[in-house]
Parts: structure tokens; sequence; C-alpha cells
């Protein structure tokens, strides 16, 4: 460093600046630090977040506009009603599909007592537009006047009869003149007339 015009070089006027230099050159990071700091970073796994975080940054994020958020609540609701009405059609609360007059269940047979007691069962019929359902079987030798079933208010026809244990065969009879089997059987034999009768285990 050489002084400007008319000055004079002095050895001691560094001292104060050399010193300046040192301790900046004593606070410094070690060479190489910040390399492996990233370094280090780069190779630690990502933190995981709860399912719901995950969730919320996928539905939060800008990037997903509103169609595709509609499209999801509308596919989770869909999906919501067809378990809905799978779980109704097996429990016999939901009503027929278009198109039919009614569906069949047998709504509830308890397994006999040891003893050989009689098992309570209910047959249940969905006709809301019929004026009269029976239920004909080998149980009651297929008179439909042992088997008039009892219309309630929301056009399901029910009754509920004692039976012993066995097997039995069944049909609906709608309006005295139309036979029908029950949809929900886990059995279904012909009758050799062209109808299925419905089997029932007991």
């Amino acid at each position: 460093m050489s002084p400007g015009p008319g000055k004079e070089f002095r050895p001691d006027a560094l001292g104060p600046l050399e010193e300046r230099l040192r301790r900046l050159s004593r606070d410094l990071p070690p060479e190489g630090l910040a390399g492996r700091i990233a370094g280090d970073l780069a190779g630690m796994p990502a933190p995981s977040l709860p399912w719901r975080s995950r969730l919320a940054r996928v539905f939060g994020s800008p990037r997903l506009d509103w169609g595709y958020r509609l499209a999801t609540l509308v596919l989770l609701m869909g999906i919501l009603a067809g378990v809905w009405l799978l779980v109704a059609r097996r429990s016999g609360t939901a009503p027929p599909a278009p198109g039919q007059q009614g569906t069949a269940r047998l709504a509830g047979a308890a397994r006999p007592p040891r003893g050989g007691k009689l098992v309570s069962v209910t047959f249940a019929f969905y006709a809301p537009k019929a004026q009269s359902v029976a239920v004909v079987g080998s149980f009651n030798d297929w008179d439909p006047k042992r088997g008039l079933m009892t219309r309630g208010r929301d056009g399901n026809w029910t009754l509920q009869v004692k039976l012993p244990s066995g097997r039995y065969e069944y049909l609906f009879l709608v309006d005295g003149n139309r036979y029908e089997a029950d949809p929900d059987a886990i059995e279904l034999i012909p009758d050799g007339l062209g109808h299925q009768n419905a089997v029932l285990r007991l």
C-alpha cells in the first residue's frame, strides 16, 4: 500500500488496522461449515405430518382449484349415500327401487332355544299400492287366510308367526292374484309351477 502524494508511509499506522483484521478472522466460521450444514440438512428425512395435516395441506393448497374440491366432496357424498342405501336395503328400511311395486324380505328370525321351542319369525313385504298381501307357505298349508299380513303406514306389510325348527318354503301373494318370491332370501328353489319359492331354515 503506497501513501498518497505528499504523505509518508508509516509502518506503525498499520497496527490498529492489523488488529482489526486479526479479530475479524477469528470471528469468521471455519471454512466449509456452510457446506457441511447444507449437506446434513439435505440428508435428513422430512418431518412426518399427521394425516389430517397432510390432507389439510392438499386441500388448502392454492394449486388445487375448486372444481377438484367439489368433485371430491360429491364423490364422498355418493359413497356415503351408497353405503347408507346398502345398509337400509339389508335392514328393510329403504323403499324399493324405482319400477318395483315392492320387495319382500325376511325381517328377522331368532334361533330356537334348546328344547325345541317355537321361533318367532317376522315376514315383511313392501307394497304401498297393494290392497292385500299374504304370506303362503309350507308352514300354513299355502292358505292365504292363515297368512294375512298387516299394512303399516309406510307401505310395509308384516306378519309375525311362531314356527318350530325346520325347513319351510314360502311366497308372498299380492292382491290375491300375484305371487312374489322373497328377493332377499338366502335360498330360492323352483316350485314346478313357474315360481321360485323362498326357503327358510330354522
